[in-house]
């Protein structure tokens, strides 16, 4: 876990100079935060101020709290904010667009608001558009599965698309780097968090310790290479999704374990290899909801808005990571003695590794493969144009989470925001936009303030069943 923590910061700093000052990445998580830090006059920074904020911070907090005293008391009245569209969605071919749900995030809403138009109409577009996908491929009688290694609400040929959306990303975004990483190799003086020679030497030895540790826990020196090289990969196009696309949660459909027993089979994966994929870390392959990386990303760009020394901030960083993963540890290992281990998770990928070990061998999956195939051509197709033609509207960051956990729970809170921006800046101008930024960060201030108030109320009442805002 160390090692990998510190991949992801020279990884950051290797990617921090292209994506901040080169592309100008839009950062929206940050820009709350630095806001709050802002200096002015009194006790109080301007955007406190500002009664924008605190009619868009009433907002959430009167439903959070009406809400949270239903949970508790149930003659409280309850205010709806999410709709499953199942119970709708049963006869073929309908049914193929299930699981399908509208839940309201007011801080995503607020976060949305902050995004670039093409950006935010892009997420939920792609989305409506892999549920037609799903839809097209029912009404031709495919089969829509989910094998090994394909998460939540995804499909296998949805993942297939999201992997090799990541595949041609990341090698367009290390073809943009190239003269950067060139000059990092000089090994100049610099301001970055790292010095250069420590960012290139950690980042290759901490990959190289990363592949010895992988093959010995069962995996072939080559195949723990490509595992360890595509799971990097991973985590820069996911980084990349959250400091461009404001998503505070992130989670694929695609996995390293997806991608491998598409493009290989089982019957080219060695059975101790197949052992040691599917028994990898969760927290580092599969569930990613709060994987470090982005938040590393973030802290950089933020040590830069807030004037603070990038090198210093890191530091508090890595002492946090060490707290937090020790900690982790602790309650990981007391709640699986207290209640089991089966509580904390991991089962239904030890039935998946048995299901994979006993069932007779299968080779490439060439359909699935094929999606992969079409995934990587039209990413790069989405960026030549938005590159190309100014008037495009679609945004490849849309694409490449397809399917995911968080397209599915976030899409409708997205287009909401996208909605209400378009129709600002075309009815009100840059005017009316300005004016009505500080009320969408108060839906954020005040969503996230609840989230905080009701996880301590239920700790304190010790029913870890209350109200919960966050998706679970």
């Amino acid at each position: 876990m160390l090692v990998i923590y510190f991949v992801m910061i020279c990884l950051s700093v290797l990617l921090r100079k292209q994506w901040v000052e080169y592309e100008r990445c839009a950062f929206p998580l940050v820009k709350l935060p630095v806001e709050m830090a802002g200096q002015g006059s009194g006790s109080l920074g301007p955007l406190f101020k500002n009664s924008a904020l605190w009619f868009g911070f009433a907002f959430p907090v009167f439903l959070h709290t009406m809400n949270g005293l239903h949970t508790f008391f149930p003659n409280t009245p309850h205010i709806p904010r999410d709709f499953w569209l199942n119970q709708y969605l049963v006869e073929r071919p309908w049914s193929a667009l299930r699981p399908f749900q509208i839940v309201i995030f007011w801080s995503m809403v607020g976060f949305s608001y902050l995004l670039t138009l093409e950006v935010s109409f892009s997420i939920w577009f792609f989305f409506v558009f892999y549920k037609l996908q799903c839809l097209l491929g029912v009404m031709l009688g495919f089969q829509l599965t989910s094998g090994p290694g394909v998460q939540w609400t995804g499909k296998s040929f949805s993942a297939a698309q999201e992997a090799g959306a990541c595949l041609a990303f990341v090698a367009i975004a290390l073809w943009k780097m190239r003269h950067h990483i060139k000059n990092m190799l000089q090994f100049r003086p610099s301001d970055e968090a790292l010095p250069h020679s420590v960012t290139i030497f950690g980042l290759l030895g901490g990959i190289c310790v990363l592949v010895f540790f992988n093959h010995m826990m069962g995996m072939s020196i080559i195949f723990a290479l490509g595992f360890v090289l595509f799971l990097l990969a991973m985590y820069i196009v996911l980084t990349w999704q959250v400091i461009n696309g404001g998503i505070p949660f992130i989670n694929p459909s695609f996995s390293p374990q997806s991608f491998f027993l598409t493009t290989l089979g089982t019957s080219k994966i060695h059975p101790s290899t197949l052992t040691s994929i599917m028994m990898h870390p969760v927290c580092l392959t599969l569930d990613l909801r709060e994987f470090m990386m982005p938040n590393i990303m973030n802290g950089l760009k933020a040590a830069d808005e807030a004037r603070v020394k990038r090198r210093q901030l890191l530091i508090a960083m890595a002492v946090a990571m060490v707290i937090g993963l020790a900690v982790s540890y602790y309650s990981a290992i007391k709640i699986s003695y207290a209640h089991g281990a089966p509580y904390t998770g991991g089962s239904w990928f030890m039935r998946q590794l048995e299901g994979l070990l006993t069932s007779p061998k299968t080779s490439t999956n060439w359909t699935n493969t094929g999606f992969m195939v079409f995934g990587s051509a039209f990413t790069v197709f989405l960026m030549w144009m938005r590159q190309t033609f100014v008037w495009w509207p679609l945004h490849p960051l849309g694409y490449t989470m397809l399917s995911s956990w968080a397209t599915f729970k976030l899409w409708f809170s997205i287009f909401l925001g996208w909605g209400l921006k378009f129709s600002i800046v075309k009815y009100g101008g840059l005017k009316a936009y300005r004016t009505a930024r500080p009320i969408f960060l108060g839906l954020v201030l005040g969503e996230m303030t609840c989230a905080g108030l009701w996880a301590i109320i239920g700790m304190i009442t010790g029913i870890s069943t209350g109200y919960r805002i966050l998706p679970d």
